[in-house]
């Protein structure tokens, strides 16, 4: 259900259109959807809008090139681990 309405809303979402079109394999990954479909309680069109959300806001901070790729402390610059201390 919830990939129905990611379907739906992929036009509008260009940030998750463009982390699918980069590794589709990553977008869908079953543990990694559960976690959006757990934060809504299993609603499935909260979890793919708070899934929309996720991928603009991660391409907003960090970059095409690291939006398919799970974050680590070794991505960040010193400026950024200073901030989350």
């Amino acid at each position: 259900l919830m990939k129905n309405e990611l379907a739906l809303m992929a036009e509008s979402a260009s940030a998750y259109q463009k982390a699918l079109e980069m590794n589709a394999d990553y977008v869908h990954n079953e543990k990694f959807l559960l976690g959006f479909l757990r934060a809504e309680r299993f609603d499935p069109k909260l979890a793919a809008e708070r899934l929309t959300k996720f991928f603009e806001s991660k391409l907003d901070l960090f970059g095409e090139e690291l939006l398919v790729k799970d974050i680590t402390q070794d991505d960040m610059d010193p400026e950024d681990v200073d901030a989350l201390r």
